[in-house]
């Protein structure tokens, strides 16, 4: 999960366009009233799960509410081309995003939870999707085990 704001923000006064991306932001300096919050109000797990919740409260100022609440990532485009907002999102949507809109992707310290990813199998696949399921299932675990190397 990585910070997201639009190229030339000046939301956050430490970071100036051209800094190195490498220093982390503390999440307790992110305005509350500038954020734009992917969920469902009526969702509990509102954003990211329940984890990514609790951290998101323990430091950007529960209770106040965020500038808009978006069930879908691609409503917040526009805001993200202009203006001074903040999204916090997975590292591969915003590296989608950035080949589209001139953004800028920054760490965060202390990070949000690393996600829970889930593989969900048919009950009862058919010889040729189980063929096929394994193939992929071991593409995976291979390609996980590089990404557990790496980091």
């Amino acid at each position: 999960m990585v910070l997201v704001v639009p190229e030339g923000s000046c939301l956050l006064p430490q970071i100036q366009p051209g800094d190195s991306p490498a220093s982390p932001v503390h999440p307790s300096v992110l305005p509350p009233d500038r954020e734009l919050l992917t969920g469902s109000p009526a969702n509990s797990n509102i954003g990211w799960g329940p984890r990514f919740k609790l951290w998101h409260d323990r430091y950007i100022r529960p209770g106040r509410r965020p500038l808009v609440t978006a069930t879908s990532i691609s409503i917040l485009n526009d805001f993200l081309e202009t203006g001074d907002y903040w999204t916090i999102m997975p590292f591969t949507t915003a590296m989608g995003l950035k080949r589209q809109y001139p953004i800028r992707i920054l760490p965060l310290s202390p990070a949000p939870p690393r996600r829970t990813l889930y593989m969900l199998k048919h009950n009862s696949p058919s010889r040729i999707s189980l063929e096929n399921i394994g193939l992929f299932t071991e593409y995976l675990n291979e390609y996980l085990g590089r990404e557990r190397d790496s980091s």
